[in-house]
């Protein structure tokens, strides 16, 4: 929880993005949207996690419960990225054969990967302010090496939702 002195308001941390945006609420978004990225990339949680199965030659994972329909897995994509970009990320996923729909459930390849960015250490500067679209540099560290990205990053207000990542969900990664 956060004092909100402007608005003499207590704020959940968990939720300020759902209700305004500025430089620190902007990285608590960011640190959101990468535990998504990574949630989703090990597959999810719950049963089926651990199943595999092979689809034309290449050996997949069942999504876990929680992602295991594209409706679940798309309402997990919005909680941090607009509903344009949780499609335009939907379609690209399974354009690419990350992500395959089977009876109606779920899979993905059989791999595990990692990254260097270290986003829950990012710094973000207000670039570009509106009402409705923001933008933000973020510069993110590369783990211990004292490097850095800097990276451009754009959130949109979505009426009714609040505050989210106007990029397909894959810039965390790539």
């Amino acid at each position: 929880m956060t004092w909100d002195q402007a608005t003499n308001t207590v704020m959940i941390e968990s939720e300020l993005y759902n209700q305004f945006m500025n430089e620190k609420v902007v990285v608590q978004l960011i640190r959101a949207a990468n535990n998504h990225y990574w949630h989703i990339a090990n597959g999810g949680s719950g049963v089926g996690r651990v199943e595999n199965v092979n689809v034309e030659g290449q050996r997949y994972r069942w999504m876990g419960s929680d992602l295991e329909t594209k409706e679940k897995y798309t309402a997990y994509l919005k909680e941090v990225t607009t509903p344009e970009q949780s499609a335009a990320y939907w379609q690209k996923e399974v354009a690419n054969g990350s992500i395959r729909e089977i009876n109606g459930k779920l899979a993905q390849p059989d791999a595990d990967g990692g990254s260097l960015r270290d986003w829950n250490a990012s710094k973000a500067t207000l670039i570009k302010d509106g009402t409705t679209q923001k933008t933000y540099t973020l510069i993110v560290p590369l783990g211990d090496s004292g490097d850095h990205e800097v990276h451009e990053v754009t959130v949109k207000l979505v009426d009714g939702t609040g505050w989210r990542i106007d990029e397909t969900l894959d810039f965390i990664k790539s």
